[in-house]
């Protein structure tokens, strides 16, 4: 763990809630393939930006349009090249004019060419920021009146007063320019009032006299429309008749249901209506065309931005579509045609933390608009995969926060002031730990669902656990790191550790780890291997043989064997698994902002041995492996809920999976769903810890076609997750499949395979939590009509099996330790009464594995384990088994 500070006593309650929250959408995603260094890489685009690219619309001319793209004004001509826009301050259908600051001419142009005109404004008159083509609005500065002050051809101006205008009119705003016209907001002894200004003919008309209110007026190619606060309709008159008829049109309900509608804007004899869309994480509300006076609205465009801009054509250019994929600037004709006229490619995601554990990467991205966790499962090999994304929960973390990996298959985050842990499986819930009395800063360490949070109480931390909800507890300042449900804490002397287990509340025996420091800068534990910081120096301590090795200092991250640091702009790997320290740059990474950017543009998978990290362009590459050796992981066999105790796993006549957990004493508690989706005829096998993160896991073999084998990874948490890792097909050839345990001796779980004519295969379980090809150990099995996976029951270490013959004489076949089977020894007879025989691990609690049997009336039974290789007499401890299909 990075940082750290502990106190020892009763504090804060760790709690466990579920809650809903809405997923989030995610972008497609591309994978490309590298070696670096000759370690296999895997490159992952994480998608496309839910926001899709926005440009703010201003004017639109005959040859193209003037936009805000978010950095800088640009024009973008019909053949889609894209300039710098000129000065400007006024648009008016694509043309341009400004003023300088205490200048008295106002200049003249379009955004095409260069050519510039420049007008004077007449001594006692000023310029009223209203033009058109070679033609610029002034008013006198006694108030006399409004003057058309235009170039007259011979490098002169005319000047014309503008009739129409009641004497004493000032202008209030310009409402808009369309061309030769223009909208003014005219007071007229102290009410405002909306004139139409025509520039050729220097007269101006009072429109929309019998609407009061107005406060926005839209300009068309045949209509002016305005609009009123708290709108419900539009008011338009034809441009050819503007004295005449006003008409009023209704906006739709579905524009205005809940929200305000922002602006119609006349398009041929329809109004367009922009819907308001209130919700910042929306793409934005939609375009609605609807026939002057009322009638059938037609829905344009799913989203769209709030800018619309009216062409001389009378056409509208309007900004939207359906989401980032099919963003564009858009021309909507007056008879409702809508043509794309720039596409506007979507900007990529940006990934903001990422974890990897296990072979799970998870990542937090703004492919959705509360940045969702995407989950990717990684498949080491020669030539690496990995699956696509599917999203983990809707709503990540807090940017820039760190995302802790568990090693099940989820990850921890702090929100708020609480801990999430999203659910397996679930894209809705998470569980989640709140400290009642502390503020939390962050997730300083988790494993399986044991958490070590920061907090703002100073030299304090909350230990939680997000499953069971023990008590948390506190102490003094120092770093601490947590494993296998034992908290590792300073010692009372220098370069000494203590682990503190998280389960039976007592410390075990002191460690020296080598350090010439009492207060850790860091500490870090990942199964053997114990890291620890002074700040300056550093070292791993390896817990099995007892050696020290001194690694370069820094901001590090332990894996199964290994360290890496971030430093000069490179990841550089420290392998320390045969004793010594051996340092390798591995990856270029340039140095962010952030002062420690472990899991958030960095990470290592402590359980599985790889690295993942976020280059500048938001691309994650992961590299599966850095060829550092694995060490074998062992839990307890069959424990599927982290207590040491094995369970038993029953099918359900549905096809359902339950567990159904051990109690320590000789018995099997209350069945709790699995999850998964499972095809009916599906064949599970229970194995050990083939993912090397600390949790049983489980194969299932598909019953249609080629016979799929997919590895459900355990999370220790009292389930298995539904989410398959698929190790191959072919699998159909094998009428049994059976996981006796470690058959070779390399401390990993193995699987055997028989065909119809009886031949028996191992496939050796390996470091990438997959199989060795397939190896012949036998023939003959066919003469037994039920295979049991025992593990190991006579004491050596090695898996056993348990073979059933037709007469229902037991056999047992003890494993070799390399990956064979020695000869048969005779059980008992009498076995043939019972349906369902499983090796289910030590569920009596006296350290040896046993047997569970349950017979035709479905009365359960117990065999303990004698560590022999026999069993005790038999011990009830059920009835009313008969209900599930079968036990595993």
């Amino acid at each position: 763990m990075r940082t750290g500070s502990l106190t020892l006593g009763r504090t804060a309650v760790a709690a466990f809630v579920v809650l809903a929250l809405a997923g989030g959408p995610f972008g497609g995603a591309t994978v490309a393939h590298a070696d670096t260094g000759g370690l296999a890489e895997i490159t992952v685009q994480p998608g496309d930006r839910w926001l899709p690219r926005q440009e703010t619309l201003l004017t639109a001319g005959d040859s193209g349009y003037l936009a805000f793209t978010g950095t800088a004004f640009s024009w973008t001509g019909d053949d889609g090249a894209t300039t710098a826009a000129g000065r400007w301050a006024e648009v008016n259908r694509g043309l341009r004019a400004w003023q300088p600051s205490g200048s008295p001419t106002v200049w003249l142009g379009d955004f095409v060419s260069t050519t510039t005109t420049a007008i004077a404004v007449p001594d006692g008159q000023t310029y009223q920021s209203a033009f058109a083509a070679g033609a610029i609005l002034t008013a006198a500065s006694d108030g006399s009146g409004l003057h058309v002050v235009s170039e007259d051809g011979g490098g002169g101006t005319t000047d014309r007063t503008v009739t129409g205008v009641p004497a004493g009119a000032t202008v209030d705003k310009v409402l808009d320019m369309g061309g030769d016209l223009t909208a003014l907001s005219l007071r007229v002894d102290g009410v405002p009032h909306v004139y139409l200004l025509d520039f050729t003919t220097a007269t101006a008309r009072e429109v929309f006299a019998g609407v009061s209110g107005i406060d926005l007026v839209v300009l068309g190619g045949t209509r002016v429309v305005a609009a009123t606060p708290r709108r419900t309709s539009a008011y338009s008159v034809r441009l050819d008749d503007p004295s005449g008829t006003v008409e009023e049109t209704p906006y739709p309900a579905a524009a205005r249901a809940t929200n305000e509608v922002l602006r119609p804007v006349p398009d041929g004899d329809r109004i367009l209506v922009e819907a308001e869309d209130t919700d910042k994480h929306s793409t934005g509300g939609a375009l609605w065309s609807v026939p002057v006076g009322g009638g059938d609205a037609t829905l344009l465009l799913r989203h769209t931005v709030y800018t619309l801009a009216v062409a001389p054509d009378g056409s509208v250019l309007v900004v939207g579509g359906s989401g980032p994929a099919d963003w564009a600037v858009r021309r909507i004709a007056p008879d409702g045609t809508v043509t794309s006229v720039t596409p506007l490619a979507p900007f990529p995601a940006r990934v903001f933390e990422l974890a990897y554990s296990a072979g799970r990467l998870v990542y937090s991205s703004d492919t959705g608009a509360y940045d969702p966790l995407i989950g990717r499962d990684v498949t080491a090999g020669a030539t690496p995969s990995v699956s696509g994304p599917s999203t983990v929960w809707g709503m990540g973390p807090e940017r820039g926060a760190h995302l802790q990996a568990l090693g099940k298959g989820t990850v921890a985050f702090v929100r708020g002031d609480e801990v999430f842990s999203p659910l397996p499986g679930s894209t809705t819930g998470a569980r989640s730990v709140r400290p009642s009395t502390m503020t939390m800063t962050g997730v300083l360490d988790g494993d399986g669902y044991d958490l070590v949070l920061g907090t703002t109480t100073a030299g304090r931390q909350a230990v939680g656990n997000l499953d069971n909800g023990y008590d948390p507890f506190a102490r003094g300042a120092g770093a601490s790191a947590v494993w296998d449900h034992t908290i590792w804490v300073p010692g009372s002397a220098a370069g000494t550790v203590r682990p503190y287990n998280l389960r039976t509340l007592a410390y075990g025996a002191t460690v020296q780890t080598g350090a010439a420091c009492a207060n850790y800068a860091d500490l870090q534990v990942d199964g053997r291997w114990l890291y620890w910081s002074c700040g300056t120096t550093a070292g791993v301590y390896d817990r099995t043989t007892g050696r020290h090795v001194a690694v370069p200092a820094g901001q590090a991250l332990l894996g199964d064997g290994f360290v890496v640091r971030h430093t000069g702009g490179r990841l550089v790997m420290t392998d320390v698994h045969a004793g010594t320290a051996v340092t390798t740059d591995v990856a270029d990474l340039p140095q962010g902002t952030q002062s420690d950017d472990r899991g958030v543009t960095w990470t290592v998978d402590k359980y599985a041995g790889g690295l993942a990290y976020v280059d500048a362009a938001s691309a994650i590459h992961v590299i599966p492996s850095l060829g550092v050796p694995r060490s074998p992981s062992l839990p307890a066999a069959r424990d599927y809920d982290s207590d040491g105790t094995g369970d038993l796993l029953a099918l359900t006549p549905q096809g359902g999976l339950q567990l159904r957990p051990g109690t320590h004493a000789g018995g099997v508690g209350p069945g709790t769903d699995v999850g998964g989706d499972h095809p009916t005829g599906s064949m599970f096998v229970p194995t050990g810890d083939l993912t090397g993160d600390g949790c049983n896991d489980l194969l299932v073999r598909n019953p249609a076609g080629s016979g799929t084998l997919v590895r459900e990874d355990g999370t220790c948490c009292g389930f298995v997750v539904g989410i398959a890792h698929k190790i191959g097909a072919g699998w159909n050839i094998y009428n049994s499949l059976v996981s006796p345990g470690d058959l070779t001796g390399d401390g990993r779980p193995d699987l055997l395979a028989r065909t119809a004519s009886g031949d028996l295969y191992l496939y050796a379980g390996n470091a990438a939590g997959v199989f060795a090809p397939r190896v012949k150990i036998g023939f003959g099995f066919q003469i037994y009509n039920s295979l049991v996976g025992a593990q190991d029951l006579n004491g050596d270490g090695i898996g056993d099996v348990l073979a059933r013959d037709a007469s229902g004489v037991l056999w047992r076949y003890d494993g070799d330790g390399k990956g064979g089977l020695k000869a048969r020894v005779r059980i008992g007879a009498g076995w043939n009464a019972y349906n369902s025989l499983v090796g289910v691990g030590d569920i009596n609690g006296d350290g040896r594995n046993d047997l569970v049997a349950r017979d035709a009336n479905g009365d359960l039974w117990r065999y303990d384990g004698l560590g022999s290789g026999l069993f005790a007499p038999r011990v009830k401890i059920g009835w009313a088994w008969q209900t599930y299909k079968s036990l595993l």
